[in-house]
């Protein structure tokens, strides 16, 4: 029985002749229900090696040593040894066999032996997409994505894909999108060697892309410039950072139990600047509180006034602030009371118009804004915060004319 098949390529002029006389391939590829199938399937996956195997020469021993040093490079291929550059290797080769035979009509190049241009670059809509793979076992680090973000500034193309075959990508869910530093980037892990799982993360960058998210994000962030707003949406992005913190020492605690004696001394540290944080906050917060808090109508003896204010600081200066404001109060009938906040109120016909605030460093007059549209005020001795004209007191005969006008 003849064992042999005869294969005939023809290109152009050219004719070229080959005999397979290996009888396992020849039974290999004779058995099957379509050889010609089979036949296409072994020259792809030969190809698809050569792509991540060094080319060796070709030796004409044929002793058992030469044989086995022409197959270790297809072994080493699969046998990575957890070595993070073969898995990534192996990894870019496969996605990009994968979705090139799944999407044959969608331009896939692989630019992974190009520095800093990602492992391919997707061409779809005239929309040019870069991709980075991870096959990494432990979460992607946010490293990954500066560097992603870094090559996409590099190259001048405003997307980019993080796709991770294993992994959760670190501050991310499983499918996700950011827009960094003006470039939108989709993020999709723990779907493995997926042509299927790609595609639809270039759908989704797509559909994102279409509907202006950038420039929509960048409108919203002009819009968020009050003073209010700005104050509110800094303590709050705070309090965020704080309990994405906590969830990492939680998680830090829960992964590193054996090494506690060692990390004790950091684990305190961390806790020391989270509570600063927090005080910091309330502080905040509490300063806001007080700057809108309104007392209601209170008298308290003028006695009483003076002994609060020499209670309140040991600064001489002030206190002789603080006494003459007193005295222009009762010369123009405005009545002052002592607050529960700690501060003392003033109230013209029963309304309260402002307060007087002191602390050990400092006395400040606070005036309420209690008129509707455009007001004035000096911008070299008033201060607005939170809507209210803040005065230091201080001997000026300025300072003076603009809280007797303030008091009218």
């Amino acid at each position: 029985m003849n064992n042999t098949l005869d294969i005939t390529l023809s290109y152009g002029t050219e004719t070229l002749n080959y005999t397979v006389i290996d009888s396992d391939i020849c039974n290999f590829i004779k058995q099957s229900s379509n050889p010609l199938e089979q036949l296409q399937i072994l020259i792809s996956n030969g190809y698809l090696l050569t792509k991540v195997t060094e080319s060796r020469p070709s030796a004409s021993c044929h002793g058992l040593q030469e044989l086995k040093d022409s197959i270790l490079p297809i072994t080493e291929l699969f046998n990575t040894g957890g070595n993070s550059s073969k898995n990534g290797k192996l990894c870019e080769v496969l996605m990009g066999d994968l979705f090139k035979k799944s999407f044959p009509s969608i331009q896939y190049t692989d630019t992974a032996g190009t520095d800093r241009n990602g492992d391919a670059v997707i061409t779809i809509e005239e929309l040019e997409i870069m991709v980075d793979y991870k096959n990494y076992d432990k979460p992607v680090p946010s490293a990954e994505i500066d560097k992603l973000v870094r090559d996409l500034k590099i190259q001048n193309i405003p997307m980019g894909i993080l796709y991770s075959t294993k992994s959760k990508i670190t501050k991310k869910d499983i499918i996700d999108y950011d827009i960094i530093d003006g470039k939108l980037i989709v993020f999709l892990s723990g779907e493995g060697i997926s042509s299927n799982s790609l595609i639809l993360a270039v759908k989704f960058l797509i559909h994102l892309h279409k509907t202006n998210i950038v420039t929509l994000s960048d409108k919203v962030c002009n819009l968020v410039n009050k003073t209010m707003a700005h104050k509110l949406q800094s303590m709050y992005m705070k309090l965020i950072e704080l309990r994405e913190l906590l969830q990492r020492q939680n998680e830090k605690i829960d992964d590193t139990s054996e090494k506690m004696l060692r990390l004790l001394s950091s684990l305190k540290e961390d806790g020391v600047h989270m509570l600063s944080n927090v005080v910091s906050i309330v502080d905040e917060i509490n300063e806001v509180i007080q700057d809108t808090h309104r007392d209601t109508y209170v008298s308290t003896p003028h006695n009483e006034l003076i002994d609060f204010v020499n209670r309140s600081t040991d600064k001489k200066k002030d206190i002789t602030q603080c006494l003459q404001l007193l005295n222009l109060t009762d010369e123009l009938n405005i009545k002052c009371g002592i607050s529960e906040l700690n501060h003392i109120a003033l109230f013209k016909n029963e309304t309260e118009i402002g307060k007087l605030k002191i602390t050990k460093s400092n006395a400040v007059l606070v005036m309420y804004n209690l008129v509707k549209g455009p007001s004035m005020f000096d911008s070299e001795y008033e201060q607005i915060k939170n809507g209210n004209f803040h005065i230091n007191l201080i001997d000026s005969h300025n300072v003076w004319n603009i809280i007797r006008g303030r008091f009218q």
